[in-house]
């Protein structure tokens, strides 16, 4: 279907002229095709104006929110072994949950983003988002902005404590080691992906470049800078990875590597099927969170299931397209004031004659 060795070069070409020009500071681009990597590209250095380090396909690269898509997998497991369903509340595990505000949200309004619990706790500093205990108590605190289930609303950072809480609370182990034995290692990825970077990993790590942005420190420099949050496990928005993992990480999801099982392929479709469960839960054709089960579906309004997978703040996205075949990875360490908008990215797709990705 592809000339991989084609693709290879004229991708390798995009992603040097973007950091070349300046338009991009350091980008990485990866395809597993049929269960094996075709292409893995990466350009540009890890700070601005060619400073730093020589991006490599080894280069960590700050990818926000696509790490909820391996948090909602790690859930969908539980799920899947019948540790509870989709209408199962939260409250029959995480008592907090049982007043009358809270006491029917169940674990699909969590993962479909439908809890009403999306606007931060009051904090004392941002050093209180690395205390997982602390901020498991004040999310349990958070008053629903709408009633459970009635409409879709991003939850961009409580995602972490409400769906990641309930796999701590049922597995009675840490997050961290859920996921890594669960999805990182299965799927080869455990020395590449990481929510919680350690000293040795944190030498690969490329820092957000906020030359373009107006406001300096950005909220994302800020964050992901700010050692104690990215040293923790907060996955719904401090992962930190390689193009090449996110890749590899679709290609498993979707049954493509040998020997690896990450989700039935049943509970996988479930999890990749738009359903409107109320009248007010209407998102328009042009908004990109139309959520399965913890999973973005980002096909083109004709075929919104064509893919399934999770893009980041400042640009980078995963994803697996039912129509090719392909699983992708991109990473970049520059936010752009046209966020979701990612002409790079959109190059990309071009290549591949696929739709493009504004999420």
């Amino acid at each position: 279907m592809y000339n991989w060795e084609l693709i290879s070069r004229q991708a390798q070409a995009v992603l040097d002229n973007a950091c070349r020009s300046g338009r991009e500071c350091g980008c990485q681009f990866a395809i597993y095709y049929q269960g094996k990597a075709v292409l893995d590209t990466a350009a540009g250095t890890t700070l601005p104006g060619g400073r730093g380090d020589k991006v490599t396909s080894n280069t960590l690269f700050p990818l926000f929110s696509c790490g909820k898509a391996l948090l909602a997998t790690a859930v969908l497991q539980s799920l899947a072994k019948g540790v509870f369903d989709l209408n199962t509340p939260l409250a029959e595990f995480w008592q907090e949950f049982g007043t009358p505000d809270k006491k029917r949200i169940t674990v699909e309004h969590i993962l479909s983003h439908r809890a009403g619990m999306y606007i931060l706790p009051r904090l004392n500093s941002d050093d209180d988002l690395a205390d997982w205990e602390l901020m498991c108590r004040k999310t349990a605190e958070i008053i629903p902005r709408s009633a459970p289930g009635k409409k879709c609303v991003y939850h961009p950072l409580t995602f972490a404590w409400l769906a990641g809480n309930l796999l701590v609370l049922t597995e009675k182990k840490p997050l961290s080691q859920i996921i890594r034995e669960r999805i990182l290692k299965p799927c080869g990825i455990e020395n590449e992906f990481f929510f919680g970077l350690d000293d040795e990993s944190d030498k690969k790590f490329a820092p957000v470049d906020d030359t373009e942005m107006l406001q300096k420190p950005s909220w994302y420099a800020e964050k992901i800078g700010n050692r104690k949050i990215r040293h923790s496990c907060i996955p719904s928005f401090n992962a930190c990875g390689s193009a090449r993992a996110l890749a590899r990480f679709y290609a498993a999801l979707k049954g493509e590597l040998p020997q690896v099982e990450l989700l039935p392929q049943e509970i996988l479709e479930l999890a990749t099927r738009k359903e409107w469960r109320d009248e007010e839960d209407i998102i328009p054709d042009s908004a990109w969170n139309h959520f399965g089960l913890g999973l973005v579906l980002s096909g083109p309004v004709y075929k919104r299931t064509r893919f399934f997978g999770h893009g980041g703040a400042i640009g980078g996205e995963g994803f697996y397209d039912r129509d090719t075949g392909i699983a992708v990875g991109f990473a970049k360490n520059r936010p752009l004031p046209s966020h979701p908008m990612h002409p790079v990215r959109n190059q990309l797709s071009e290549l591949l004659n696929i739709p493009i990705r504004n999420w």
